[in-house]
């Protein structure tokens, strides 16, 4: 009876230190997971920043390019007399405007890319505290990583 009245104080130590470790495969696999889920969303607004930066560019130059030809007809028939019939800009004017658009909406994609990119490189994780600690004091704490790819 003794022995056995030993042996429970030693199985609830020995369960109540194996409660508070944890096992580091796990955490490092989420944070990796995490980091290409971060990667992978700075790709994708990456490309979606360049394709609206280019079709905005692309846009913006043909607006132009277009218009420019009436305004040179305008202003070579602004002397006439009998001018009385100006020519409509509505088609250049809406390309134009939508690249101008398309420009700045590439701005903030821009930026949101740079900054998913470097929340993959410093992630803040729960780090494990060092054994020996009483079970009632807390094993978890907040902490920094850096990940630096060579």
């Amino acid at each position: 009876m003794k022995k056995f009245i030993l042996l429970i104080p030693i199985i609830t130590a020995s369960a109540v230190s194996g409660y508070g470790q944890v096992d580091t495969s796990s955490t490092k696999f989420n944070n990796e997971y995490i980091r290409n889920q971060y990667l992978v969303k700075a790709k994708n607004q990456k490309i979606a920043a360049s394709v609206c930066l280019g079709g905005g560019i692309a846009f913006t130059i043909t607006g132009i390019m277009l218009g420019t030809k009436k305004v040179a007809i305008d202003l070579a028939n602004i002397f006439t007399v009998p001018y009385a019939k100006s020519s409509n800009y509505t088609g250049e004017s809406i390309l134009l405007l939508a690249g101008a658009a398309g420009i700045i909406a590439s701005i903030p994609l821009f930026i949101a890319s740079g900054k998913n990119k470097h929340k993959a490189n410093l992630m803040v994780t729960v780090q494990q505290t060092a054994e020996g600690l009483p079970f009632t004091v807390a094993k978890n704490i907040s902490g920094l990583t850096l990940s630096i790819s060579l």
